[in-house]
């Protein structure tokens, strides 16, 4: 098969991207049994050699200790079923096609079952050991457990987002810059209904270009890439700059915000731009999901050598059944998708990751229609600088 990289590993697998290749192939005259099973014995990989009816006749320790099945359970048992046990049946019939019938040799990264049901990926080659006749004397397997492949997984989706979100960026800002052109009347004044639908359009536009930057910056937080460049900061100046972001807002919907700084805090070491996001997104959401005539209240002090922040909202509040998933990717409450169906649901996400990389911790308090609070720390030792290729997006 030779194909490393191939999803055909998962359930989706077919035959037609299934292939092989004659390289591995063994003449059985250049192999000393006894001799390859005093190696095999000893191998990290599990090892089984079978017929030419493709039943097995021996399989070493590892092969056992990885499968969780006995020796006893493996020995007559169909070679092809045990190296592909999580492929379907036309699958497993078409991996010994292609040993037996085809003498080619087989290269996959296949699901595979446990004794005990759970699947595992397994790195695997089956091949053909011929005599001097080309005729097949014997089958043999070989198979690898992949480590991490959950991880290896994650990060293969996340180089995706990240490369289609990158992709969007010069067509997603070019036809912005096209649309506020229309709308500046640089070709021709527009009818109120023609600005009306430009407009939408732009604004359309805008909540994308607010996605893509979004997803971009997950990527770049869960790639592990991203730089930490801490300086120091009066906490008090800071959130009240962010408050300025937001004040608009909070205005159009006669919002009281308040700030208070308990205490003598001093100053903390922080990377701006990533606590920027923090403050931001959980202040945004609570001006954005608390009904008009409201308050949101912002408190921070000094407490156990950490600096705690809570962000407490008189808006919808979050089910108790749902409090536990408020964090997960993509995330709405319901009671907000009645009101409110915009948003990505990624926001708490991306707050969470970069609370936690800072050495902190963040949870929540809430009541359905009576409100939310938000806690976070932040060590007062200072975030840790960390060398790194990107920086996260405004």
């Amino acid at each position: 098969m030779n194909q490393e990289d191939n999803d055909t590993k998962q359930a989706g697998q077919t035959p037609q991207n299934i292939t092989a290749t004659a390289a591995g192939r063994l003449p059985v005259d250049h192999i000393n049994i006894e001799e390859f099973k005093l190696l095999a014995d000893n191998s990290f990989d599990s090892i089984a050699i079978a017929g030419v009816d493709g039943k097995i006749i021996y399989v070493n320790e590892a092969a056992v200790n990885t499968s969780g099945f006995k020796t006893s359970d493996l020995i007559g048992q169909d070679i092809f079923s045990f190296f592909g046990g999580a492929l379907d049946q036309t699958l497993i019939d078409h991996l010994r096609d292609v040993v037996i019938e085809q003498k080619l040799a087989i290269h996959e990264e296949v699901n595979n079952y446990k004794s005990d049901g759970e699947i595992y990926l397994l790195d695997t080659r089956l091949l053909p050991i011929l005599n001097q006749n080309n005729e097949i004397d014997l089958v043999m397997g070989f198979g690898k457990p992949v480590e991490n492949a959950d991880e290896i997984k994650e990060n293969a989706a996340n180089e995706f987002v990240s490369l289609t979100a990158h992709q969007l960026g010069t067509p997603l800002g070019i036809t912005r810059w096209f649309l506020q052109s229309l709308l500046d009347g640089n070709d021709g004044d527009l009818n109120p209904q023609q600005a009306s639908t430009a407009q939408s359009a732009l604004d359309t536009i805008d909540d994308m270009v607010r996605l893509v930057k979004v997803l971009l910056n997950i990527s770049r937080v869960e790639s592990g890439r991203i730089a930490i460049h801490p300086v120091e900061v009066n906490i008090a100046e800071f959130v009240s700059s962010v408050l300025e972001e937001i004040t608009v807002l909070a205005e159009s919907k006669r919002i009281v915000v308040k700030l208070d700084v308990n205490g003598n805090v001093p100053k903390v070491s922080l990377d701006t731009e990533l606590v920027f996001h923090v403050y931001m997104n959980l202040l945004t959401n609570a001006v954005k999901y608390t009904p008009p005539n409201g308050r949101v209240n912002i408190d921070i002090r000094e407490q156990d050598g950490e600096l705690l922040t809570s962000i407490s909202d008189t808006g919808y509040g979050i089910p108790k059944d749902e409090q536990n998933m408020v964090f997960e990717k993509f995330y709405r409450g319901k009671n907000i998708l009645k009101r409110d169906t915009e948003g990505s649901g990624l926001g708490l996400y991306l707050t969470k990751m970069i609370v936690e990389r800072s050495g902190g911790r963040i949870w929540l308090e809430s009541e359905e229609d009576k409100g939310t609070t938000f806690y976070f720390t932040l060590p007062l030792s200072g975030m840790k600088p960390k060398e790194g290729s990107v920086r996260i997006s405004a």
